[in-house]
């Protein structure tokens, strides 16, 4: 029932969210602040993500939808997984080191602006589930969101010279989307009587 409600409440959102930041690299193609080669391959970012559009929020909503089903990390509570750890330094290349802080940089921004809402989702679906909520990973996060969006966007061939205008724009438009989403996720989980009190709670403590 949460993944329908999610999807139900995220589906439209993310589709005006991605319609919008297409209209912000459309007017941006048109400032004066760009000379006439970058305005030109601003344009031809927008193009890319008007037309990619339906695939970008189909391809989130499936991202999601999957996340719905290892929604609980067996090794949060402190055990480790012995094999998959590598003695080795992992060196990646330097574009993905850009996406990777880009993406922490929006979760950031979006975990402290909804921690209140974010912690009590995961207490609420800890006590739910019976597991600790600290094992709980979180199928609506910003950090689910933010990384699937991106992912489209590489699917697309989106123009890397405008990823920087694209997350923002994204950012900008989606986090006061999600203020609404999130009290309707926890307002369904404590209908469920589903520590019903615990946003009291958290503020006192």
């Amino acid at each position: 029932e949460l993944e329908v409600l999610s999807a139900k409440r995220l589906t439209p959102c993310l589709s005006l969210v991605i319609e919008e930041t297409a209209d912000y690299l459309f007017t941006l193609s048109t400032s004066s602040r760009l000379d006439q080669k970058n305005q030109d391959q601003c344009y031809r970012a927008f193009l890319v993500l008007q037309s990619a559009s339906k695939i970008i929020v189909s391809e989130i909503a499936s991202t999601i939808s999957r996340a719905f089903q290892h929604y609980w990390s067996p090794t949060a509570d402190g055990e480790t997984d012995l094999e998959d750890e590598s003695p080795a330094l992992s060196l990646v290349p330097l574009e993905e080191f850009e996406d990777t802080l880009a993406i922490e940089k929006i979760v950031t921004a979006g975990t402290e602006r909804f921690w209140l809402e974010l912690e009590s989702i995961m207490l609420r679906l800890g006590s739910g589930l019976d597991i600790e909520p600290d094992a709980v990973e979180l199928p609506v996060s910003p950090r689910t969101i933010c990384s699937a969006y991106r992912q489209s966007l590489q699917n697309i061939d989106f123009p890397r010279a405008f990823l920087v205008d694209a997350d923002s724009a994204f950012v900008r438009k989606l986090l006061p989307e999600l203020a609404g989403i999130y009290r309707a996720l926890n307002e369904y989980l404590a209908s469920l009587d589903l520590l019903p009190d615990i946003e009291t709670e958290l503020k006192q403590t």
